[in-house]
């Protein structure tokens, strides 16, 4: 697919790692044991470890996307609820080479945890591709409660200069619990962080909204979380703007 556009690569990319980083993380600390096993007896630097994890989930999410309905890959597909609802209703098997690679690398312990693993990316991908409806619907409306004045030039978890969304740091689902509990001062209910959108969706894979609400209401709290940091090691690598992997 080289010179080609490939629509939607990228978001299915950043749903793929998301997955791998999660389970490769003790992976990577075993000695002489790295993604591609190049050099199974010598230690591998931090940049070395990094370029094949980033490689691994190039070739995972190569795969995934080659299994997903021919529509959604087409150019000409306008991107809509109705493509969103076709692919949350469609049923795609984890293909072979995925469900081999996790196995083979010990990402997973048997095909059906390939096969969940792959269920999950798929969830997520949905998910995105959904926020992507809502937030091109809702470009062109005003930010809301002065949200403008606080806005960052940089993600503020991957520190890259790319497009930013809005994170409720109490998440709106939570707020009337937050009240009703006394978890926080009502003032607090609308303050955000200005993230992009990978890393927006890392935040809320990484633990459950009430969570987020009590115990990660700030940036610096999210930071302490190691699936953060492993997270944000990943994502500040990466460019925007041009096909990755």
């Amino acid at each position: 697919m080289a010179g080609e556009q490939t629509p939607y690569l990228d978001t299915l990319k950043d749903c793929t790692a998301y997955q791998v980083i999660q389970a490769s993380s003790g992976l990577q600390k075993k000695k002489g044991r790295s993604i591609k096993q190049k050099q199974p007896d010598a230690e591998l630097s931090q940049d070395e470890l990094a370029e094949e994890l980033d490689e691994f989930i190039s070739y995972l999410t190569q795969e995934a996307y080659e299994a997903l309905p021919e529509s959604l890959k087409s150019n000409s597909t306008q991107l809509d609820e109705s493509q969103v609802e076709k692919l949350q209703l469609a049923s795609i098997p984890v293909p072979p080479a995925f469900a081999e690679s996790l196995v083979t690398y010990s990402l997973v312990e048997s095909e059906g945890d390939a096969e969940d693993a792959f269920q999950s990316i798929m969830k997520a991908f949905t998910e995105e591709l959904s926020s992507l409806v809502t937030e091109a619907r809702e470009a062109s409306l005003p930010p809301k409660h002065g949200w403008k004045s606080t806005r960052c030039e940089n993600c503020e978890i991957c520190h890259r200069d790319v497009p930013l969304t809005y994170h409720h740091l109490i998440p709106r689902s939570t707020h009337d619990k937050v009240l009703r509990r006394k978890w926080h001062p009502p003032e607090m209910l609308n303050v955000v962080a200005w993230l992009c959108r990978p890393c927006h969706t890392a935040v809320h894979r990484s633990a459950p909204n009430e969570d987020l609400a009590r115990y990660y209401y700030s940036v610096e709290l999210l930071m302490e979380r190691e699936s953060i940091q492993r997270w944000a090691q990943y994502a500040s690598r990466q460019r925007w703007g041009v096909r990755r992997g």
